[in-house]
């Protein structure tokens, strides 16, 4: 016994005895950790069996969260949709259809629909990679015809209805002429305006055609090495940079 229940005690001065306090001891928390290892003792190597198990069966259970579903089904629907618009828009093209309604649509912006690729490029329709091979493919075999007619789309781009022949396109030294020839000639015509700066609602998808053509043209000859290997970069440059200095907006605006 502690010195404290030895010593007796006085009574207090209101006649009340003073409680004695005792040690406090906690038994049953240690009675708590004494039976719980000697469970977990018991049961480790039983719990220790089961865990892979276990884990399999909770992660197989646990179902998605809803907004994951939705993202998940959203994702799938936007990639189809892009599927869609690029299956549309390199779809094969109709040949001589295409080429009727991009006639049709230079007719009604009083540009001459003599130019084949210039058709083709106007018309929404047109699969453009198509185009393309079928441009590289005739510069394969009649070279210079096929950058006369690349020339001369270029001109009706500018609103220009003048042409060149497969020799005025080869002749580099001449080109500053005949763009001066054109240019007189364009003066005294009473044209609207131009495509690249038409608000009109033929020329709405134009801008983008025409961007996409170049692009795919310059891309595939770079593949099949004809873009340096032919005469397509010299002709190119050698009608691109006089248009670009030219007196005429469209000349200048189209070419650069």
């Amino acid at each position: 016994m502690s010195d404290r229940e030895s010593t007796p005690t006085a009574p207090r001065r209101s006649g009340r005895e003073r409680k004695i306090v005792k040690q406090f001891q906690n038994d049953s928390r240690k009675r708590k950790h004494d039976e719980q290892s000697e469970n977990d003792q018991e049961g480790g190597q039983t719990d220790g069996d089961h865990i892979v198990s276990d884990a399999g069966s909770n992660s197989e259970g646990v179902d998605e969260p809803e907004y994951v579903q939705r993202k998940t089904s959203a994702r799938g629907t936007r990639g189809k949709r892009a599927a869609k618009s690029t299956v549309s828009r390199r779809r094969k093209g109709k040949g001589a259809e295409d080429v009727d309604d991009g006639a049709k649509l230079a007719k009604d912006a009083k540009i001459s629909d003599d130019n084949r690729l210039f058709n083709l490029v106007i018309s929404p329709a047109t699969a453009l990679q198509d185009t393309v091979d079928d441009f590289l493919e005739s510069l394969d075999n009649t070279s210079a015809q096929a950058l006369a007619e690349l020339i001369n789309c270029f001109l009706r781009t500018c609103g220009c209805n003048s042409s060149i022949d497969s020799d005025q396109v080869m002749d580099t030294d001449g080109v500053v002429d005949v763009l001066d020839d054109f240019t007189e000639a364009f003066k005294g015509e009473t044209m609207p305006a131009y495509p690249l700066s038409s608000k009109s609602p033929v020329f709405r998808k134009f801008r983008k055609s025409l961007a996409e053509f170049v692009n795919r043209l310059i891309v595939s000859s770079a593949e099949t090495g004809a873009l340096y290997a032919s005469e397509l970069m010299p002709t190119l440059q050698a009608w691109i940079a006089p248009l670009s200095s030219s007196q005429l907006r469209s000349f200048r605006h189209t070419a650069t």
